[in-house]
């Protein structure tokens, strides 16, 4: 018995640049500095990830082997291919580090990853990038809480009803929380 309740947390935008990755990065982080249990921040923009530049780590093993290892993937393998961010005691899954490698990952895939970090791990958060794609709605749909991070301009505004509409149209508003 692991003595914890594992809980997926995905921040999300649909809007470029709203400061999701900050969100992610930071909560991430802080969650890692006050609980003695394992934290793990995914990289799911698999395109654009910045999750390994805002830590400074320098990607090792990324996203992308865990899915290229898919069939084999068990807790011993994955932990292998994650990465510590030294200073808070974060585990790191960064996103490829080249962009046209983010079609090598399939939605199902992330979403074993998911479920196998959910094994050892009390919270894994995961970034995304800033529109809806199969992998985002898997992993929306894997996820215990959405965190939904909005602007005050009007673009933001607008897109943020819009993302709330397909959240509601797929029963997952329920999970929202607006930051």
């Amino acid at each position: 018995e692991r003595g914890f309740e594992s809980r997926v947390v995905t921040v999300m935008s649909t809007k470029g640049g709203s400061g999701k990755s900050v969100v992610a990065t930071n909560l991430a982080v802080l969650l890692a500095q006050r609980t003695s249990l394992p934290v793990m921040l995914v990289d799911a923009n698999l395109q654009f990830g910045d999750v390994a530049v805002l830590l400074r780590i320098a990607p090792e093993q990324t996203v992308l082997d865990a899915a290229q290892n898919i069939h084999q993937l068990d807790e011993g393998m994955l932990r292998s291919q994650l990465q510590r961010h030294g200073p808070s005691g974060l585990w790191v899954l960064p996103a490829p580090v080249e962009p046209a490698m983010a079609d090598d990952v399939a939605p199902a895939d992330l979403v074993k990853v998911i479920e196998v970090l959910r094994g050892f791990c009390a919270y894994v958060i995961i970034d995304t990038p800033g529109y809806f794609n199969d992998v985002v709605l898997s992993v929306l749909e894997h996820s215990n809480e959405i965190l939904f991070v909005s602007g005050l301009d009007i673009p933001n505004i607008k897109n943020v009803k819009l993302g709330l509409q397909v959240l509601n149209h797929l029963s997952l508003k329920a999970r929202v929380r607006l930051v």
